[in-house]
């Protein structure tokens, strides 16, 4: 009986894991494709001194101090250093490509 019961817990917390990478996956791509003029910042580190306009979506994403953000940018699973200037529509970390 007690080997039973550790490997449902371990079940439980396996699916319990997956359940919060899945919501959190879910709630990306759900502000990804939002037409509404929404600024999302999740999962992210901002610097001191940093300007985002209108209608960006920031998640998984550090950004350096001083750095300014055009509008309609979607940025993910990026690093951006200090003293930058992204442009209007700027897409980046969207997809997975092979490195080989």
């Amino acid at each position: 009986m007690g080997k039973y019961n550790k490997n449902f817990t371990q079940q439980s917390s396996l699916m319990f894991n997956m359940f919060f990478y899945l919501k959190k996956i879910l709630r990306t791509v759900i502000c990804y494709f939002s037409f509404k003029k929404k600024c999302y910042f999740l999962d992210s580190f901002r610097g001191k001194h940093t300007k985002f306009y209108e209608s960006y979506v920031i998640s998984n994403t550090s950004v350096g101090d001083y750095t300014y953000i055009s509008f309609d940018s979607r940025i993910s699973l990026s690093e951006i250093g200090k003293f930058c200037s992204i442009g209007p529509y700027f897409r980046c970390g969207l997809g997975i490509h092979p490195l080989r």
